[in-house]
């Protein structure tokens, strides 16, 4: 009761604070249109289209800050008695093997009647090797001639040859918790259900936590989009599919003509012409299954590329607005998703616009300092801490400049394109499983950023100039213009460093945990030693160890880990060293047959605690980033692994060897 009325408090006050900041948006937006517009020729051109981007982004913050305030909570019901059929569509075109094998011994520990479940590899390179992991690891396997349709096509090829009442997609490096039909299934009591969404989750770090030396100290850039977005979008039925991570009753599909094609984004159009049908659909905002972000820059706007052009691509073909069926808040929620691909056109607006002025004379908006602060200040404070606010802190307005500045030049780039010459793109598949030996700057991609930052910090220069010889009656409008170019050189500068990638040595991500463990050596004959040891991380491919003090240790060793279950691998030590607390030791383990390889991946992905997403705390945008760029730069040192201590235990165990022969 108590948690209750806290819960109450809080909602009355964010209402009351989202009435505030858009009572101060609407009065400033007022004052711009009837005051601030240039009187004539390319200024007042310029004036107007900084007006309307301003309108725009303030008509999408209203819709943001309705969504943030009313989320859906949604308690999963028991699955039935006797639970329906499923099967499980695994989606994969060319994602190496290792990350195909973790996905389906994730799916083979999923929690659910044995004799109810079939999983599919749905295979559009025609791999043999992937048809060879599929039978040994006892799964289902689907291919086809050709690639018609890209994954829409896939995932119909395997609708058609399977009859379970209720169908799971899965992205190929998607590793799904053992729970996950336990959490879903039991929805779908409600005949009129179509699918239950989960959020995406990401086990690595993407790159503006990796680029950018954040690491967890920030949220994954997509987790406001799965954890408020979403969640306030159910609340008016207009959840969307975002491909991966969902349960769907197959006969909604079939009403449907089966997963929508003729649009790279499949996954948008499916789920709003399920719900144009009049079905229900459930946004379940629990994390059932991880994967991977995107790994690199290039790959992550080649990705976000896909998403805005198939998101017009759809629009054109089944425009939100007009297509039957959808309701007046389901429209509107679509048509936001369709304009927020165009932010590039309004983001590259506002880092012109003072440039406009402090380079070209050009004055794109006509007031003074009072003008500003009585306006534009209290506007700008109120809707930055009710945007923190509302994303429960995990966004802020400065990152999420950072965000937008980052993708504006590319995506502007594709969705004019898309919008004005229809060109047909074609599906990539995002790249998995990327590693890199030594830094690489992506030229190509940064240039339009380095451009902007030059011109603005230019702009920096001759406006100080003209401030410092005294600013010729425009001091104010001087200051105004300074302020902002120092806002965007913030947005730029992080989209710069963004293209900076350091290397990406590991191919498994590792993840900490504290379990006991024991480190078992042989020596000559039927001897043994055995360790006492405490796990420090974890991976698919191999674990650290603490030992109390140094062991002589030979290159291939036996490992015990009581975690959940107790798990018996073999491994090889790849590097030891002193550790503030004790020994440690790196393993990586030999190859694993499937059923120690099954209980493994429940152990490392399905055993994982349920981790809070993180937060941005108390961290105050750029001006938190850049500092701590330069101090991780400065301080970063790689771990000194004590090779040749290896090889004296090597010998060690090599004497003892010879000694015991000798004996004998």
């Amino acid at each position: 009761m108590e948690k209750q009325g806290k819960r109450d408090y809080r909602r009355y006050g964010m209402t009351a604070l989202v009435i505030a900041a858009n009572i101060s948006s609407w009065l400033y937006l007022g004052w711009r249109t009837a005051e601030t517009l240039p009187d004539s020729g390319v200024a007042l051109i310029w004036g107007s289209l900084l007006l309307i981007s301003e309108w725009i982004q303030a008509g999408q913050s209203v819709v943001f800050y309705s969504l943030s305030l009313h989320p859906s909570r949604r308690e999963p019901p028991a699955l039935p008695l006797q639970p329906p059929a499923v099967d499980v569509f695994v989606a994969t075109y060319n994602e190496p093997k290792h990350i195909l094998r973790s996905t389906v011994a994730g799916c083979r520990n999923l929690e659910y009647p044995e004799e109810q479940l079939r999983i599919w590899l749905c295979d559009d390179d025609r791999r043999e090797e992937v048809r060879q992991l599929a039978e040994e690891m006892g799964v289902g396997y689907f291919s086809r001639r050709t690639n018609e349709d890209a994954k829409a096509g896939n995932l119909n090829n395997a609708l058609g040859h399977t009859q379970g009442e209720l169908i799971v997609t899965l992205d190929a490096d998607m590793i799904p918790r053992p729970e996950f039909l336990q959490r879903t299934v039991g929805f779908f009591t409600d005949e009129k259900l179509a699918f239950v969404q989960a959020p995406q989750a990401f086990y690595n770090q993407d790159i503006f936590q990796y680029n950018l030396l954040q690491g967890w100290n920030i949220p994954n850039e997509q987790d406001m989009f799965m954890r408020v977005v979403q969640a306030g979008r159910d609340r008016h039925n207009a959840a969307m599919y975002i491909g991966s991570n969902t349960v769907f009753r197959r006969s909604a599909l079939a009403a449907i003509g089966g997963f929508a094609t003729g649009t790279i984004t499949e996954d948008m159009a499916t789920g709003m012409l399920l719900q144009a049908k009049g079905y229900r659909t459930i946004y379940l905002n629990e994390i059932l299954a991880e994967g991977l972000s995107a790994e690199s820059f290039s790959d992550y706007i080649r990705q976000r590329i896909r998403w805005a052009r198939g998101n017009v691509q759809t629009a054109r073909k089944w425009n939100p607005l007009t297509v039957p069926g959808l309701t007046v808040a389901q429209r509107l929620l679509y048509g936001d998703s369709v304009l927020y691909w165009y932010s590039g056109l309004f983001k590259l607006t506002f880092i012109l616009s003072p440039l406009a002025y402090l380079l070209l004379g050009i004055p794109v908006m006509q007031t003074d300092v009072q003008g500003i602060l009585t306006f534009w200040l209290p506007q700008f404070v109120l809707s930055a801490i009710c945007f923190r606010l509302c994303t429960g802190k995990m966004r802020d307005i400065f990152w999420s400049n950072i965000y937008e500045t980052a993708v504006a030049p590319a995506v502007l780039r594709a969705v004019l394109g898309e919008t004005l010459f229809g060109k047909g793109a074609k599906f990539e598949v995002t790249p998995k499983g990327v590693t890199g030996q030594r830094h690489f700057f992506h030229r190509r991609l940064a240039a339009p950023h380095l451009i902007l930052l030059m011109l603005s910090l230019a702009g920096l220069l001759v406006g100080s100039y003209r401030l410092y010889e005294g600013g010729g009656g425009e001091a104010g409008a001087i200051l105004v213009n300074l302020f902002w170019a120092i806002y965007n050189v913030g947005g730029l500068s992080g989209a710069v460093l963004l293209a900076w990638e350091p290397p990406r040595m590991r191919e498994k991500e590792r993840f900490e945990r504290s379990y006991q463990a024991a480190l078992t050596v042989s020596t000559s004959g039927e001897r043994t030693h055995s360790f006492e040891a405490v796990t420090l991380d974890i991976s698919e491919s191999g674990c650290c160890l603490l030992l109390r003090q140094a062991q002589p240790l030979p290159a291939h060793v036996g490992v015990d880990i009581f975690g959940g279950e107790h798990h018996t691998l073999q491994g090889r030590v790849v590097y030891c060293d002193n550790h503030p607390r004790g020994y440690r030791v790196a393993i990586a383990f030999e190859p694993m047959e499937k059923p120690v390889f099954q209980l493994w991946i429940r152990e490392v992905y399905g055993k994982k605690p349920k981790e809070a997403f993180p937060s941005m705390g108390n961290r105050f945008g750029w001006l938190d980033l850049f500092p701590r760029y330069i101090s991780h730069l400065l301080l970063r040192r790689l771990p000194k692994r004590q090779q040749t201590g290896r090889l004296r235990v090597m010998g060690a165990f090599q004497r003892e060897r010879e000694a015991a022969g000798e004996r004998r």
